[in-house]
Protein backbone atom coordinates (compact mmCIF):
# COMPACT_ATOMS: atom_id res chain seq x y z
CA UNK A 1 0.00 0.00 0.00
CA UNK A 2 1.33 3.43 -0.88
CA UNK A 3 0.11 6.96 -0.48
CA UNK A 4 0.30 9.92 -2.82
CA UNK A 5 0.72 13.35 -1.27
CA UNK A 6 -2.03 15.98 -1.46
CA UNK A 7 -1.71 18.06 -4.60
CA UNK A 8 -1.16 21.79 -4.84
CA UNK A 9 -3.80 23.30 -7.09
CA UNK A 10 -2.31 25.50 -9.77
CA UNK A 11 -3.93 28.79 -10.71
CA UNK A 12 -3.70 32.55 -10.91
CA UNK A 13 -5.14 33.74 -7.61
CA UNK A 14 -6.85 30.34 -7.53
CA UNK A 15 -9.12 31.20 -10.48
CA UNK A 16 -7.52 30.10 -13.72
CA UNK A 17 -10.00 31.34 -16.25
CA UNK A 18 -12.60 33.97 -15.48
CA UNK A 19 -14.84 34.46 -18.48
CA UNK A 20 -15.13 38.12 -19.62
CA UNK A 21 -18.91 37.97 -19.30
CA UNK A 22 -18.61 37.12 -15.61
CA UNK A 23 -16.14 39.93 -14.91
CA UNK A 24 -18.52 42.39 -16.57
CA UNK A 25 -21.38 40.92 -14.58
CA UNK A 26 -19.50 41.46 -11.30
CA UNK A 27 -17.77 44.81 -11.87
CA UNK A 28 -19.57 46.65 -14.66
CA UNK A 29 -22.93 47.27 -16.21
CA UNK A 30 -25.57 49.94 -15.79
CA UNK A 31 -27.07 51.11 -12.50
CA UNK A 32 -30.37 49.53 -13.47
CA UNK A 33 -30.27 46.30 -15.43
CA UNK A 34 -33.37 45.46 -17.39
CA UNK A 35 -34.02 41.89 -18.53
CA UNK A 36 -33.08 42.78 -22.11
CA UNK A 37 -29.85 44.44 -20.96
CA UNK A 38 -28.91 41.30 -19.07
CA UNK A 39 -29.60 39.26 -22.18
CA UNK A 40 -27.42 41.63 -24.22
CA UNK A 41 -24.70 41.47 -21.58
CA UNK A 42 -24.36 37.72 -21.98
CA UNK A 43 -24.82 37.52 -25.74
CA UNK A 44 -27.43 38.42 -28.33
CA UNK A 45 -28.80 34.87 -28.35
CA UNK A 46 -29.23 34.73 -24.60
CA UNK A 47 -26.25 32.47 -23.97
CA UNK A 48 -26.55 32.87 -20.20
CA UNK A 49 -29.49 34.89 -19.01
CA UNK A 50 -33.17 34.13 -19.26
CA UNK A 51 -36.20 36.41 -19.49
CA UNK A 52 -36.66 37.63 -15.93
CA UNK A 53 -40.30 38.60 -16.26
CA UNK A 54 -41.13 34.99 -17.20
CA UNK A 55 -39.32 33.60 -14.17
CA UNK A 56 -40.37 35.92 -11.35
CA UNK A 57 -42.90 33.48 -9.88
CA UNK A 58 -41.22 30.25 -11.01
CA UNK A 59 -39.48 27.62 -8.94
CA UNK A 60 -35.71 27.44 -9.34
CA UNK A 61 -35.71 23.89 -10.75
CA UNK A 62 -38.45 24.84 -13.23
CA UNK A 63 -36.37 27.82 -14.29
CA UNK A 64 -33.30 25.69 -14.94
CA UNK A 65 -35.10 22.95 -16.84
CA UNK A 66 -37.01 25.54 -18.87
CA UNK A 67 -33.80 27.31 -19.80
CA UNK A 68 -32.11 24.08 -20.86
CA UNK A 69 -35.12 22.79 -22.77
CA UNK A 70 -36.62 25.83 -24.44
CA UNK A 71 -33.64 28.04 -25.11
CA UNK A 72 -30.56 25.86 -24.69
CA UNK A 73 -29.02 28.50 -22.45
CA UNK A 74 -26.90 28.48 -19.33
CA UNK A 75 -28.59 29.83 -16.26
CA UNK A 76 -28.12 31.03 -12.71
CA UNK A 77 -31.19 31.97 -10.71
CA UNK A 78 -30.91 35.31 -8.89
CA UNK A 79 -33.80 37.21 -7.35
CA UNK A 80 -35.43 39.69 -9.73
CA UNK A 81 -34.95 42.67 -7.40
CA UNK A 82 -31.34 41.69 -6.85
CA UNK A 83 -30.37 41.44 -10.47
CA UNK A 84 -32.27 44.60 -11.45
CA UNK A 85 -30.26 46.83 -9.12
CA UNK A 86 -26.48 47.14 -9.42
CA UNK A 87 -25.89 47.89 -5.71
CA UNK A 88 -27.90 44.87 -4.62
CA UNK A 89 -26.11 42.79 -7.22
CA UNK A 90 -22.74 43.84 -5.78
CA UNK A 91 -23.92 42.84 -2.30
CA UNK A 92 -25.10 39.51 -3.69
CA UNK A 93 -21.80 38.80 -5.40
CA UNK A 94 -19.46 39.53 -2.52
CA UNK A 95 -21.13 37.39 0.12
CA UNK A 96 -19.07 34.17 0.20
CA UNK A 97 -21.94 31.72 -0.04
CA UNK A 98 -23.45 33.72 -2.87
CA UNK A 99 -20.15 34.28 -4.58
CA UNK A 100 -20.07 30.51 -5.02
CA UNK A 101 -23.07 30.89 -7.34
CA UNK A 102 -21.09 33.27 -9.55
CA UNK A 103 -18.22 30.80 -9.55
CA UNK A 104 -20.71 28.15 -10.64
CA UNK A 105 -21.85 30.31 -13.52
CA UNK A 106 -18.24 30.91 -14.53
CA UNK A 107 -17.89 27.13 -14.90
CA UNK A 108 -21.13 26.91 -16.84
CA UNK A 109 -19.68 29.40 -19.33
CA UNK A 110 -16.53 27.35 -19.83
CA UNK A 111 -14.28 28.96 -17.24
CA UNK A 112 -11.98 26.87 -15.06
CA UNK A 113 -11.27 27.32 -11.37
CA UNK A 114 -8.07 25.36 -10.84
CA UNK A 115 -5.85 22.76 -12.44
CA UNK A 116 -3.25 20.16 -11.50
CA UNK A 117 -0.01 19.32 -13.26
CA UNK A 118 -0.44 16.19 -15.39
CA UNK A 119 2.67 15.15 -17.36
CA UNK A 120 0.81 13.50 -20.25
CA UNK A 121 1.02 15.96 -23.13
CA UNK A 122 -1.41 15.89 -26.03
CA UNK A 123 -3.74 13.44 -24.29
CA UNK A 124 -7.50 13.21 -23.96
CA UNK A 125 -9.41 11.93 -20.93
CA UNK A 126 -12.90 10.48 -21.41
CA UNK A 127 -15.50 9.67 -18.76
CA UNK A 128 -18.54 7.47 -19.48
CA UNK A 129 -21.51 6.63 -17.27
CA UNK A 130 -25.06 5.32 -17.77
CA UNK A 131 -28.17 6.66 -16.05
CA UNK A 132 -30.97 4.16 -15.44
CA UNK A 133 -34.59 5.09 -14.80
CA UNK A 134 -36.13 3.72 -11.60
CA UNK A 135 -37.77 0.32 -11.28
CA UNK A 136 -41.05 0.22 -13.18
CA UNK A 137 -40.25 3.31 -15.21
CA UNK A 138 -40.90 3.33 -18.93
CA UNK A 139 -38.08 5.76 -19.64
CA UNK A 140 -34.92 5.02 -21.58
CA UNK A 141 -31.36 4.79 -20.33
CA UNK A 142 -29.04 7.69 -21.02
CA UNK A 143 -25.30 7.42 -21.67
CA UNK A 144 -23.20 10.40 -20.65
CA UNK A 145 -19.81 10.93 -22.31
CA UNK A 146 -17.55 13.80 -21.27
CA UNK A 147 -14.11 14.35 -22.80
CA UNK A 148 -11.33 16.86 -22.18
CA UNK A 149 -10.51 19.26 -25.00
CA UNK A 150 -7.41 21.10 -23.77
CA UNK A 151 -4.00 20.08 -22.49
CA UNK A 152 -4.71 21.19 -18.92
CA UNK A 153 -7.76 18.91 -18.64
CA UNK A 154 -9.88 21.89 -17.54
CA UNK A 155 -12.13 22.25 -20.59
CA UNK A 156 -14.68 19.59 -21.51
CA UNK A 157 -17.03 18.49 -24.27
CA UNK A 158 -20.23 16.91 -22.94
CA UNK A 159 -22.64 14.61 -24.76
CA UNK A 160 -25.63 12.43 -23.95
CA UNK A 161 -27.04 9.48 -25.90
CA UNK A 162 -30.39 7.79 -25.30
CA UNK A 163 -30.36 4.02 -25.63
CA UNK A 164 -32.67 1.08 -25.10
CA UNK A 165 -33.99 0.66 -21.56
CA UNK A 166 -32.24 -1.88 -19.35
CA UNK A 167 -29.05 -1.89 -21.41
CA UNK A 168 -25.81 -1.24 -19.53
CA UNK A 169 -23.40 -2.16 -22.32
CA UNK A 170 -23.24 0.88 -24.59
CA UNK A 171 -23.46 -0.35 -28.16
CA UNK A 172 -24.23 3.24 -29.21
CA UNK A 173 -21.01 4.79 -27.94
CA UNK A 174 -19.21 4.99 -31.31
CA UNK A 175 -20.81 8.21 -32.55
CA UNK A 176 -20.26 10.34 -29.42
CA UNK A 177 -16.72 8.99 -29.10
CA UNK A 178 -16.05 10.05 -32.70
CA UNK A 179 -17.49 13.49 -31.97
CA UNK A 180 -15.25 13.77 -28.91
CA UNK A 181 -12.18 13.03 -31.05
CA UNK A 182 -13.32 15.49 -33.72
CA UNK A 183 -13.79 18.16 -31.06
CA UNK A 184 -10.31 17.57 -29.66
CA UNK A 185 -8.79 17.88 -33.15
CA UNK A 186 -10.82 21.03 -33.79
CA UNK A 187 -9.48 22.67 -30.63
CA UNK A 188 -5.86 21.45 -30.76
CA UNK A 189 -5.27 20.91 -34.47
CA UNK A 190 -3.94 17.37 -33.96
CA UNK A 191 -5.40 14.11 -32.61
CA UNK A 192 -4.45 13.06 -29.06
CA UNK A 193 -1.47 10.79 -28.61
CA UNK A 194 -3.10 8.95 -25.71
CA UNK A 195 -6.75 8.46 -24.82
CA UNK A 196 -7.52 7.56 -21.21
CA UNK A 197 -11.07 6.23 -20.87
CA UNK A 198 -12.72 5.88 -17.47
CA UNK A 199 -15.90 3.81 -17.59
CA UNK A 200 -18.18 3.97 -14.56
CA UNK A 201 -21.09 1.72 -13.62
CA UNK A 202 -19.83 -1.69 -14.78
CA UNK A 203 -20.19 -4.78 -12.58
CA UNK A 204 -17.83 -7.76 -12.54
CA UNK A 205 -20.21 -9.81 -14.66
CA UNK A 206 -20.16 -7.19 -17.42
CA UNK A 207 -16.40 -6.80 -17.76
CA UNK A 208 -16.09 -9.29 -20.61
CA UNK A 209 -19.00 -7.75 -22.51
CA UNK A 210 -17.61 -4.25 -22.12
CA UNK A 211 -14.22 -5.44 -23.35
CA UNK A 212 -15.76 -7.12 -26.37
CA UNK A 213 -18.39 -4.53 -27.34
CA UNK A 214 -17.20 -1.10 -26.22
CA UNK A 215 -13.44 -1.38 -26.66
CA UNK A 216 -13.87 -2.62 -30.22
CA UNK A 217 -15.96 0.46 -31.00
CA UNK A 218 -13.25 2.77 -29.66
CA UNK A 219 -10.58 1.12 -31.78
CA UNK A 220 -12.71 1.17 -34.92
CA UNK A 221 -13.29 4.89 -34.53
CA UNK A 222 -9.57 5.55 -34.05
CA UNK A 223 -8.69 3.43 -37.09
CA UNK A 224 -11.23 5.20 -39.30
CA UNK A 225 -10.06 8.58 -38.03
CA UNK A 226 -6.44 7.91 -38.96
CA UNK A 227 -7.47 7.08 -42.52
CA UNK A 228 -8.73 10.66 -42.84
CA UNK A 229 -5.44 12.10 -41.51
CA UNK A 230 -2.73 10.30 -43.52
CA UNK A 231 -0.17 12.98 -42.68
CA UNK A 232 -0.34 12.24 -38.95
CA UNK A 233 2.75 10.36 -37.79
CA UNK A 234 1.10 8.61 -34.87
CA UNK A 235 -2.17 6.88 -33.99
CA UNK A 236 -3.88 7.51 -30.65
CA UNK A 237 -3.24 4.82 -28.05
CA UNK A 238 -6.12 3.77 -25.81
CA UNK A 239 -6.07 2.96 -22.11
CA UNK A 240 -9.48 1.89 -20.79
CA UNK A 241 -10.19 1.62 -17.06
CA UNK A 242 -13.33 0.51 -15.24
CA UNK A 243 -14.22 2.45 -12.08
CA UNK A 244 -16.34 0.60 -9.52
CA UNK A 245 -17.82 2.43 -6.53
CA UNK A 246 -20.25 -0.15 -5.12
CA UNK A 247 -17.76 -2.46 -3.45
CA UNK A 248 -17.39 -3.96 0.02
CA UNK A 249 -13.63 -3.55 0.39
CA UNK A 250 -12.44 -1.31 3.23
CA UNK A 251 -8.93 -0.01 3.87
CA UNK A 252 -7.71 1.15 7.28
CA UNK A 253 -4.58 2.83 8.53
CA UNK A 254 -3.09 1.16 11.62
CA UNK A 255 -1.94 3.80 14.10
CA UNK A 256 -0.90 1.39 16.85
CA UNK A 257 -0.78 -2.39 16.35
CA UNK A 258 -1.65 -4.95 18.98
CA UNK A 259 -4.49 -7.14 20.18
CA UNK A 260 -6.83 -4.18 19.78
CA UNK A 261 -5.19 -2.02 17.12
CA UNK A 262 -6.02 1.64 16.78
CA UNK A 263 -7.43 2.16 13.28
CA UNK A 264 -8.48 5.18 11.29
CA UNK A 265 -9.29 6.07 7.72
CA UNK A 266 -6.29 6.28 5.40
CA UNK A 267 -5.48 9.73 3.99
CA UNK A 268 -6.58 10.70 0.47
CA UNK A 269 -4.15 9.36 -2.10
CA UNK A 270 -3.79 5.93 -0.49
CA UNK A 271 -3.46 3.17 -3.11
CA UNK A 272 -3.52 -0.60 -2.64
CA UNK A 273 -2.41 -2.76 -5.58
CA UNK A 274 -1.50 -6.10 -4.00
CA UNK A 275 -2.77 -8.82 -1.64
CA UNK A 276 -6.49 -8.08 -2.05
CA UNK A 277 -6.33 -7.44 -5.79
CA UNK A 278 -7.15 -10.14 -8.34
CA UNK A 279 -4.59 -12.34 -10.02
CA UNK A 280 -6.39 -12.31 -13.37
CA UNK A 281 -6.86 -8.53 -13.56
CA UNK A 282 -4.72 -5.41 -13.55
CA UNK A 283 -6.50 -3.57 -10.78
CA UNK A 284 -5.95 -1.37 -7.76
CA UNK A 285 -7.92 0.36 -5.01
CA UNK A 286 -7.68 4.12 -4.54
CA UNK A 287 -8.89 6.29 -1.66
CA UNK A 288 -9.13 9.74 -3.20
CA UNK A 289 -11.78 11.45 -1.05
CA UNK A 290 -11.67 12.77 2.50
CA UNK A 291 -14.50 11.84 4.86
CA UNK A 292 -15.15 13.63 8.15
CA UNK A 293 -17.04 10.77 9.78
CA UNK A 294 -17.67 7.11 9.13
CA UNK A 295 -15.54 4.66 7.20
CA UNK A 296 -14.13 5.63 3.85
CA UNK A 297 -14.79 3.31 0.90
CA UNK A 298 -12.13 3.15 -1.81
CA UNK A 299 -12.89 2.99 -5.51
CA UNK A 300 -11.85 -0.08 -7.49
CA UNK A 301 -10.00 0.57 -10.76
CA UNK A 302 -9.71 -2.25 -13.30
CA UNK A 303 -7.44 -1.62 -16.30
CA UNK A 304 -8.99 -3.51 -19.21
CA UNK A 305 -6.65 -2.20 -21.87
CA UNK A 306 -3.34 -0.36 -21.79
CA UNK A 307 -2.09 0.35 -25.30
CA UNK A 308 -0.22 3.39 -23.99
CA UNK A 309 2.01 1.04 -21.97
CA UNK A 310 1.66 3.40 -19.04
CA UNK A 311 3.13 2.06 -15.82
CA UNK A 312 0.68 1.13 -13.09
CA UNK A 313 2.10 3.81 -10.80
CA UNK A 314 1.49 6.42 -13.48
CA UNK A 315 -2.11 5.32 -13.99
CA UNK A 316 -2.67 5.48 -10.25
CA UNK A 317 -1.26 8.99 -10.05
CA UNK A 318 -3.26 10.10 -13.08
CA UNK A 319 -6.48 8.73 -11.59
CA UNK A 320 -5.82 10.47 -8.29
CA UNK A 321 -5.02 13.79 -9.96
CA UNK A 322 -8.19 13.66 -12.03
CA UNK A 323 -10.19 13.34 -8.80
CA UNK A 324 -9.14 16.94 -8.03
CA UNK A 325 -10.79 18.49 -11.10
CA UNK A 326 -14.47 18.41 -10.18
CA UNK A 327 -15.53 22.06 -10.01
CA UNK A 328 -18.67 21.54 -7.93
CA UNK A 329 -16.66 20.55 -4.86
CA UNK A 330 -13.57 22.30 -3.39
CA UNK A 331 -11.66 19.09 -2.82
CA UNK A 332 -11.19 15.58 -4.11
CA UNK A 333 -14.06 13.30 -5.04
CA UNK A 334 -14.32 9.53 -5.17
CA UNK A 335 -13.95 9.08 -8.93
CA UNK A 336 -12.12 10.99 -11.70
CA UNK A 337 -13.91 14.22 -12.48
CA UNK A 338 -14.81 13.14 -16.03
CA UNK A 339 -16.79 10.21 -14.59
CA UNK A 340 -18.75 12.51 -12.29
CA UNK A 341 -19.38 14.97 -15.11
CA UNK A 342 -20.63 12.09 -17.28
CA UNK A 343 -22.94 11.02 -14.47
CA UNK A 344 -24.30 14.55 -14.10
CA UNK A 345 -25.08 15.05 -17.78
CA UNK A 346 -26.66 11.59 -18.04
CA UNK A 347 -28.75 12.15 -14.90
CA UNK A 348 -29.91 15.59 -16.03
CA UNK A 349 -30.90 14.29 -19.46
CA UNK A 350 -32.73 11.23 -18.20
CA UNK A 351 -34.32 12.66 -15.07
CA UNK A 352 -35.26 16.21 -16.02
CA UNK A 353 -34.89 17.00 -19.71
CA UNK A 354 -36.30 13.72 -21.06
CA UNK A 355 -34.57 14.54 -24.33
CA UNK A 356 -31.07 15.37 -25.54
CA UNK A 357 -29.69 18.76 -24.45
CA UNK A 358 -29.02 21.48 -26.99
CA UNK A 359 -25.77 21.24 -28.94
CA UNK A 360 -25.09 24.84 -27.93
CA UNK A 361 -24.37 23.62 -24.41
CA UNK A 362 -21.93 20.85 -25.29
CA UNK A 363 -18.76 22.92 -24.87
CA UNK A 364 -19.50 23.81 -21.25
CA UNK A 365 -20.36 22.23 -17.91
CA UNK A 366 -23.94 23.48 -18.08
CA UNK A 367 -25.19 20.74 -15.71
CA UNK A 368 -23.23 21.88 -12.65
Amino acid sequence: MRGYSPLVLEGHNFFLNWKPEILHFITGGEDKLTPNEVLDLFGSKGDVAYKAEDLFHSKEQDVKVGAWKQEGVHNLTVGYTTYQDKDLLQQYVYKPYRFARIVELNCKLGGSLWSVKIPYNCSMVVGIDVYHEGVGSQGQNVVGLVSSTNRDYTSYYSQAVIQRRGQEITSCIAQPFKQALDKYIQVNGVPPKQIFIYRDGVSDGQLESVSRVELDQYQQIVDSLMKTIPSCEYAPKITATIVQKRINTKIFQVLSPGARPNLENPPPGTTLDHTVTRKTLKDFFLVSQHVRQGTVTPSHYIVLRNDTNAEVDHLQRLSYKLCHLYYNWPGTIRVPAVCQYAHRVAYLTGMHLQRLPSDRLSDTLFYL
